[in-house]
């Protein structure tokens, strides 16, 4: 379980660079929130793909079986 924490890290990490390069290099200051939502929003969609994706290995609904020929 330490892998998810350490990736959700590295999630809200790319989040942390993504706003402050916004905020320094975004353009025209009226766009900046809404640039800065998009990012945030996009940023949150990847990870819970992913988390969705990791737990649902972690735990399959339909156990791997075993066939004896």
């Amino acid at each position: 379980m330490a892998s998810f924490w350490a990736t959700t890290a590295a999630f809200v990490g790319i989040e942390i660079l993504l706003a402050a390069g916004l905020f320094l290099f975004g353009g025209r200051k009226g766009d900046i929130g809404l640039k800065q939502l998009f990012a945030g929003l996009t940023v949150f969609c990847a990870w819970m793909m992913w988390a969705i994706i990791y737990i649902a290995q972690l735990h399959p609904l339909i156990q791997p079986q075993l066939n004896i020929d």
